[in-house]
């Protein structure tokens, strides 16, 4: 668990699937992004979190204020990259943005993927969420096209080492940040 000015950032719980889901889908809303449910994976796996993430080597962590949550942020193996971690999703509500969350939140999972042996991140998301792929984009990632929604899609690329873990540990003073 970690706290970062008046949130808390802590491991999922078994009755944090409906406001999980909640908050993805007034995201999703807010920026226009209406998949079908057919079609929604990612949705199907919120409704899963321990087998898609937990029992994976994977996390998933919720972010807190006043006991509310806030957001998500979570990561599990990337299916048929040898050593490949994925990034799911980093959302916030407005609520949230604009404190830096999403980049402590990046870096965090950074450091838990390196920790754990991985040697490879990757990220998708969709042109609309724009204010990830600027998070994305200045910390480091390689932009592809998403075979998967080749019109607005992309996936990032970061590669990570040794070395790299050591730059995570190293936090600015004005971050605040404790380990609890």
């Amino acid at each position: 668990m970690y706290k970062y000015k008046e949130f808390t950032i802590r491991n999922f719980q078994p009755n944090d699937h409906q406001i999980i889901l909640d908050i993805i889908q007034s995201i999703r809303l807010e920026y226009g992004v209406i998949i079908p449910k057919e079609y929604d994976q990612d949705m199907q796996n919120y409704m899963a979190v321990e087998k898609y993430y937990l029992e994976t080597s994977g996390l998933f962590w919720v972010v807190e204020k006043e006991n509310k949550i806030l957001g998500t942020g979570a990561f599990y193996p990337y299916k048929g990259v040898e050593k490949g971690a994925e990034i799911k999703k980093i959302y916030l509500l407005p609520e949230a943005r604009g404190k830096g969350l999403g980049k402590l939140l990046l870096q965090k999972l950074e450091l838990e993927i390196a920790n754990r042996g991985f040697a490879t991140i990757w990220i998708k998301t969709i042109s609309l969420f724009q204010e990830a792929t600027s998070l994305y984009e200045n910390n480091g990632y390689s932009k592809f096209l998403d075979i998967e929604t080749p019109k607005n899609g992309y996936i990032y690329y970061k590669q990570i080492s040794n070395q790299y873990s050591q730059t995570l540990i190293t936090i600015p003073n004005n971050l605040h940040l404790k380990i609890l």
